[in-house]
């Protein structure tokens, strides 16, 4: 249902944009964000790629910025208010620090919780150690 009423939003605000402006200037303030968006994609993608195995911070801003052009792509209104947002770095840096928050917070929320000091992760309880002959330790581990 919601779906429907994105398209019927979208169907509205360009028949209205329409009335004002003009069909062709609306067309073309339509799709203009697309061509921008197409011509802006491959270059941050080598951006990203060259990020990637440098910086880690900066391949999060470049993966964004890929989303939000992704996003303007896309011929709807509400998606590419999100890819400008996305762009735009204010919105991106804000969004990187809360997302980063949240991270770190699940993180450490799940850190003691998940592994033991003594064997790994806690799933592996009731781990017997059956000597061999040597100085091997063989560990067999119990299905829980």
């Amino acid at each position: 249902m919601k779906v429907i009423l994105f398209f019927a939003l979208e169907i509205f605000l360009f028949s209205y944009f329409a009335e004002i402006y003009g069909f062709l200037n609306t067309l073309l303030c339509y799709w203009s964000p697309t061509l921008i968006a197409l011509y802006l994609l491959p270059r941050l993608n080598q951006k990203l790629q060259m990020s990637v195995h440098q910086n880690a911070p900066e391949a999060l801003h470049a993966i964004l910025i890929n989303l939000g052009l992704l996003s303007i792509i896309l011929p709807f209104f509400t998606l590419r208010i999100l890819g400008l947002l996305l762009v735009i770095p204010g919105p991106r840096h804000l969004l990187i620090w809360k997302l980063g928050r949240f991270v770190k917070a699940q993180v450490s929320r799940y850190q003691t919780s998940t592994w033991s000091t003594t064997y790994g992760p806690s799933v592996m309880k009731d781990v017997t150690p059956n000597r061999s002959n040597g100085d091997v330790i063989e560990i067999s581990k119990k299905e829980i």
